[in-house]
């Protein structure tokens, strides 16, 4: 299914790449500001996280104020948590692959749009305070496929470089009955490197 899911994304972004007004690569890095919200978690405070990956946005018509952006991401996700002596850290990481409707009046950006995440490794170390340190790697009982959303407000300077803040909250559980879900706020700088069109040709 997450197979079938991923192929699906990457067809419908080659096929509407094919078909935009114009098409360009581009490169996204940043911090993420991750906690988890849900009914169980009292007591996380935020961790810092960061994110860095690369972009293909298309836009559809000539004057370039709709797009669609797909992105593929590393994501560090997590919360840490104190209670006495007693400390909790924990490192999600993620491969995440945005897919974002963009509206941009002038050199603003509104986008939002899903999000899927496969989780590639997590990190979770204890302290009960006397000196006795837990660390665990296995990635088990979490939820391997998450499925969440993403809401962002930018701006993009003429040269192609921008900056943004999104928030990116989670549908499902990082683990089955957990009660606990990833959100992260997301400072961002990107940049568009190159357009993917051709350059027209004229004819003397």
């Amino acid at each position: 299914m997450k197979k079938l899911l991923l192929s699906t994304l990457l067809c419908t972004g080659l096929t509407l790449a094919a078909h935009a007004q114009q098409s360009a690569i581009g490169l996204r890095g940043g911090l993420n500001l991750a906690r988890y919200a849900g009914p169980n978690s009292r007591g996380g405070s935020t961790l810092v996280g960061g994110l860095a990956g690369v972009t293909v946005t298309s836009t559809f018509n000539k004057a370039g104020t709709t797009a669609l952006e797909f992105e593929l991401l590393y994501s560090g996700k997590g919360t840490k948590a104190e209670e006495g002596n007693q400390q909790l850290t924990q490192r999600l990481h993620y491969l995440d692959m945005p897919v974002l409707l963009q509206f941009r009046p002038g050199h603003m950006e509104l986008e939002l749009g899903p999000q899927f995440g496969l989780l590639l490794a997590q990190n979770t170390e204890y302290s009960d305070g006397r000196g006795n340190r837990l660390k665990s790697v296995e990635t088990g009982g979490f939820r391997s496929f998450q499925i969440g959303y993403v809401l962002g407000v930018g701006y993009r300077a003429p040269g192609g470089f921008g900056v943004g803040v999104r928030y990116n909250g989670a549908v499902s559980d990082i683990s089955s009955g957990s009660g606990l879900r990833n959100s992260v706020f997301q400072l961002q700088l990107s940049c568009l490197l190159q357009s993917l069109q051709p350059e027209p040709e004229f004819s003397n």
